[in-house]
């Protein structure tokens, strides 16, 4: 396997994400290892086979999911990144989705990324929208609020 620059690997992902759709899911044995971590508020993987899966399944579930990588910190010594994105998307429960969070990124000695971490609040882009579960949860965040 031809070695290739983390950063330019880090930048390729990020297009990846930009421009996700049903049929560029499978670019992304170009830019993973084969036992890729994944996590996210929901999902713990440890296969980039069943991250593939997840996102094909947002397809299924999400219309016109959409991820915009806004800023990327990079780490040269640790050969690592954290990527700010926004996602929005349209869920037929839930109508309009719109999401802020980080992903840390680990890359390997081949500059492909072993590691994916998502770091979203999913209390109040996802369950506060729930009707009588977001009720308890803003009852409960009330006294915890300065306003």
């Amino acid at each position: 396997m031809k070695a290739t620059s983390s950063e330019e690997t880090c930048k390729k992902y990020i297009s990846f994400f930009e421009n996700l759709s049903p049929e560029t899911v499978s670019d992304l044995d170009q830019l993973t290892t084969e036992n890729l971590y994944f996590e996210d508020p929901f999902n713990r993987l440890q296969s980039r086979s069943k991250v593939i899966e997840l996102f094909s399944t947002m397809f299924d579930h999400l219309e016109q999911p959409k991820f915009s990588v806004n800023t990327v910190f990079w780490d040269d010594e640790k050969q690592s990144a954290v990527l700010k994105w926004e996602f929005d998307a349209t869920s037929k429960k839930l109508g309009a989705v719109h999401i802020r969070g980080v992903s840390e990124l680990l890359f390997n000695e081949n500059g492909l990324i072993h590691t994916h971490v998502d770091y979203w609040d999913s209390t109040l882009y996802f369950f506060e929208k729930i009707p009588v579960l977001g009720m308890i949860i803003r009852w409960i965040k009330r006294p915890l609020r300065l306003s």
